[in-house]
C-alpha cells in the first residue's frame, strides 16, 4: 500500500510492505509481520491506535525480552 495525505479511521492496517508520507491513524490496529520493509513519515496516530506484532516482529521482539529480563 502507498498512501499520501490519507487519514484512516478504526481500521486494520497491514504495514508490511507499506509506504505512509503525511497520513492519520485514528484508532486504527497497526499490524507488522516484519517481513517486508515498511516506510512512515511525518504521520500521526491519534484514539487509541493497538500495535500488532505478527510472525518474525513477534519472535523478535520476544527474543528480546528474554535478553533484558
Amino acid at each position: 500500500m502507498i498512501a499520501e495525505n490519507t487519514e484512516f479511521d478504526g481500521r486494520t492496517i497491514n504495514l508490511d510492505g507499506g509506504s505512509f508520507h503525511s497520513c492519520q491513524f485514528k484508532g486504527c490496529t497497526m499490524v507488522f509481520n516484519g517481513q517486508m520493509h515498511v516506510v512512515i513519515e511525518r504521520c500521526h496516530f491519534d484514539d487509541g491506535c493497538v500495535w500488532q506484532f505478527r510472525g518474525p516482529a513477534q519472535n523478535t521482539l520476544a527474543f528480546m525480552r528474554m535478553l533484558y529480563a
